[in-house]
This record gives C-alpha cells, sequence and structure tokens, in this order.
C-alpha cells in the first residue's frame, strides 16, 4: 500500500502550473529571460534619449532594443511551442496517479505506467504549489500538492526523500 498517493489530470492548467512554478523554482538562467530582456529595452531607449551623444548611441540604442524584443520574443514563441506540443501529445486530459512508499514511486498515466525506486530522484524541489521530483538534468515530475490526498502529503515526500539519502 502507497504512503502517498497523487493523482492529477494533465489539463492546460497544471501545464501552466508546471511552466509558472517551474520558471520560478526549477531553472537557473531561463527565469532571467524576461527581466534580461525588459532591462535590455530600458537601456536601449535611455541610450537613445538620456547618453545619446552621436551615431554610435543611436546604433547601440536601436541593437539593444532590438535585443530585447528579440529576448522577450523568443520567450513567448518558445512557451507557445511547448504549450501547443503539450495539448497535441496523446496523455494531454489523461489522468496520472503515483503511488510512493519509502521504497519505489509507481507512477500510472494514461500512455504508460513506471516504477523506479528513489536512487532515481536526484532532487527534491518544493513550490508554493507543488513537488518537483529531478531526474537528471532538465527532466522531472511536477505533482502539484492538490493532488496529493492528504494533509501532511507533503511533507511526507519530503522526509521520504531525505531518508533515501541516508
Amino acid at each position: 500500500m502507497a504512503d502517498v498517493t497523487a493523482k492529477w489530470k494533465l489539463t492546460e492548467d497544471y501545464y501552466q502550473l508546471v511552466w509558472d512554478q517551474g520558471l520560478r523554482y526549477r531553472t537557473k538562467v531561463r527565469r532571467w529571460v524576461m527581466p534580461l530582456g525588459i532591462a535590455l529595452a530600458l537601456l536601449g531607449v535611455a541610450e537613445l534619449t538620456v547618453f545619446r551623444t552621436g551615431e554610435a548611441s543611436t546604433f547601440i540604442g536601436i541593437f539593444l532594443m532590438l535585443a530585447a524584443l528579440i529576448e522577450v520574443g523568443w520567450h513567448f514563441w518558445d512557451k507557445a511551442r511547448w504549450f501547443e506540443a503539450m495539448k497535441r501529445s496523446p496523455q494531454f486530459n489523461g489522468i496520472v496517479e503515483m503511488q510512493i512508499t519509502s521504497d519505489s514511486l509507481i507512477c500510472i498515466g494514461p500512455t504508460s505506467k513506471s516504477e523506479m525506486t528513489w536512487t532515481g530522484v536526484d532532487g527534491f524541489v518544493r513550490t508554493q504549489a507543488g513537488i518537483y521530483l529531478g531526474q537528471g538534468r532538465g527532466l522531472s515530475i511536477f505533482i502539484p500538492i492538490t493532488a496529493i490526498g492528504e494533509p501532511y502529503g507533503a511533507d511526507k515526500l519530503e522526509k521520504m526523500f531525505h531518508a533515501s539519502r541516508a
């Protein structure tokens, strides 16, 4: 019997949560794309107005604003592309159930069933809305807190992860 059971549906809201929480808690560089784009745009505007000293300033200002546009545009293009891929996938709108014990994690989804031990989990990131079980660079399972069927299930999962490291 599972110590903790989590069950959730792979909806658009779930993927939005994965994206938002991932940017905030999981990625190291990607979270800075938008602030960098805004900073480049502000620097470009400042170069064109406040620091303008000649033709070079015009070129630098336009270059910075163009770089900002590309940076921000790439972010939204990549996000839209990722969401579209998730919506077209065969598991979209499917139900995922995880049964987690101190020995194993069993995941039953719409297109697969898998079992692994805690040694397959190399990172545990608890966010305000869920838990990332890291499985390597860029690969993780996101369990929404709302999917866990008991009040202290997230705490139990964290204890199981840390116990597996002892």
